[in-house]
């Protein structure tokens, strides 16, 4: 029964809101002129009066819009289940979720690394708070297998490697966390080496997560491998929001198929992140009272990617109490005895 969960004219609305040119496609006449479609056609199809009478016209509008080939199946299947031109199984385009995201892109930060320390300095004088060196799974990552239609995760520690497998059967890109146990102190410097061990295609990266609340709601270090770009985003309400912090910064220092060390530092509201001890970035992103830090991996549409990580360590400065915050919060002590691992 062909009753998909969204009209043409609902996605187009959608999409339009979502283009990844608003510089150049400002309008719906931009639109129109871009894709040689009447401006008359194209208003009728927003107001939803009818939709396109071919495939051609909707392959032009998802070229000019930027979107994916499942964006464009959703689309032509709104109108007819037998345009499908992307392989989209017909399940998928029924039932899916278009999220309707609002991406807010922050100016880029103007931070000088002058006055932060360097990596060597903190690893010398503050103490560690939190270390796995995956010998065991002491520290309760989500370990298993997870198989469902949009894909299939592995999750496994061996030879000292927390090791992540992703087969992603979606037709966009898919993130899976490791799902750490690892609360976020007040004031903090974390690390991890982490290495990309498959074959890389575009989207394909591993990726550090803080302020992490749940897959609905955490900041995202994201590392293309292939190209040794990194992005800076937080995403809220389930994905439909997101803040763009950084968009895909060439990483000074990045070895492809190697092992990188990642390092964050977070003091206040500042983030500042080291790859390879190179100062990438620094940053002023918002706190949450509670929250953890993650790793996770990234798999393009219909890709299959594999990560490893290895030595993560949390450090704190020695003179402060590492989770004030969240000890004000419940009402109650977090004896550093249970979270000093060293």
């Amino acid at each position: 029964m062909h009753s998909p969960n969204y009209t043409f004219a609902d996605l187009l609305h959608i999409f339009f809101a979502l283009r990844s040119n608003p510089d150049r496609i400002r309008t719906y006449d931009d639109l129109a002129q871009a894709t040689g479609i009447s401006r008359r056609s194209l208003a009728h199809w927003f107001a939803g009066d009818y939709a396109p009478r071919t495939p051609e016209p909707v392959e032009r509008l998802g070229d000019m819009l930027g979107l994916t080939g499942f964006q464009i199946d959703l689309m032509l299947y709104a109108i007819n289940p037998h345009w499908s031109r992307y392989n989209t199984p017909a399940d998928q385009l029924q039932t899916a979720e278009v999220i309707r995201r609002v991406e807010q892109r922050l100016p880029d930060p103007t931070f000088s690394s002058n006055d932060l320390p360097s990596p060597s300095q903190i690893e010398r004088t503050w103490p560690i708070l939190f270390w796995d060196n995956f010998e065991s799974n002491a520290h309760h990552w989500g370990l298993g297998n997870k198989d469902d239609d949009s894909g299939r995760v592995e999750r496994s520690i061996s030879n000292q490697c927390l090791e992540l497998r992703l087969r992603n059967r979606f037709v966009s890109e898919m993130f899976i966390g490791a799902d750490s146990q690892c609360f976020t102190p007040d004031r903090y410097y974390c690390s991890v080496y982490g290495r990309f061990v498959s074959e890389a295609g575009p989207d394909d990266g591993l990726a550090l997560v803080f302020e992490e609340i749940s897959d609905a709601c955490h900041g995202l270090i994201r590392i293309r491998d292939r190209s040794g770009e990194f992005s800076v985003i937080q995403g809220f309400h389930g994905g439909d929001f997101w803040k763009i912090y950084l968009q895909r910064r060439p990483i000074h220092g990045y070895r492809t198929g190697q092992f990188n060390k990642i390092a964050l530092l977070v003091e206040n509201q500042q983030h500042s992140l080291f790859i390879n001890d190179y100062h990438q970035a620094s940053w002023e992103l918002p706190r949450l009272p509670a929250s953890r830090i993650d790793l996770g991996i990234i798999a393009g549409g219909q890709q299959q990617a594999e990560v490893h990580f290895k030595d993560f360590r949390v450090r704190v400065p020695a003179d402060q109490r590492p989770f004030a915050t969240l000890e004000a919060l419940i009402g109650g002590t977090l004896a550093n005895s249970t979270w000093r691992n060293q």
